[in-house]
């Protein structure tokens, strides 16, 4: 995998993996129900900017790239690679987090032109200068080890809520609060 210094710098502006910042900017064309994802649920076909083709299992979070056999997970938990990430966010199964620059991001991945689905973004997160914790309601942004959670996280405990396994999450928000009746 061939890592750029300007990824590392958009990443570390936008506050997300340099992966995912491949994954939202490069020219990569997320397809579903064609070759070999022809007929099969949460599977796609991703093309990328240099013409070479993935199968993606965006539920199990699995791709055939040479990144993702060779060199995941890394040292600091990062578990996909930048064509598991486009599917994520192509489909809306993953949120595009607040600070994110639209104007940067694959207009293909916008327009989710191949896929039943279209991309999310996250409303607010905790630290974002807009956000007003004090202002009450029932929606807060909580987070999780500098993943976003969802505006509407409502983990109950043992699980993760709707809103949360909607978005990729799979084990409970550690940061919910548990009452106990």
């Amino acid at each position: 995998m061939t890592t750029y210094v300007s990824d590392h710098k958009v990443a570390s502006d936008w506050g997300i993996d340099a992966r995912d910042v491949r994954a939202l900017t490069e020219h990569m064309t997320v397809c579903e129900h064609v070759g070999p994802a022809r007929d099969t649920a949460d599977r796609y076909l991703v093309v990328s900017e240099s013409g070479s083709e993935y199968v993606v299992d965006i539920c199990d979070e699995r791709c055939d790239c040479p990144d993702a056999t060779y060199n995941l997970p890394t040292e600091d938990g990062r578990k996909t690679c930048k064509h598991v990430a486009a599917a994520a966010f192509c489909t809306g199964k993953r949120q595009i987090p607040v600070p994110v620059d639209r104007e940067k991001i694959n207009p293909q991945l916008l327009t989710a032109e191949h896929v039943n689905g279209s991309p999310r973004f996250v409303e607010a997160v905790v630290g974002d200068e807009n956000l007003d914790p004090s202002a009450g309601g029932d929606r807060h942004a909580i987070t999780d080890g500098g993943r976003n959670r969802p505006a509407d996280c409502c983990c109950p405990g043992a699980l993760p809520c709707c809103s949360c396994w909607d978005v990729g999450f799979r084990k409970p928000n550690p940061d919910t609060e548990v009452t106990e009746e």
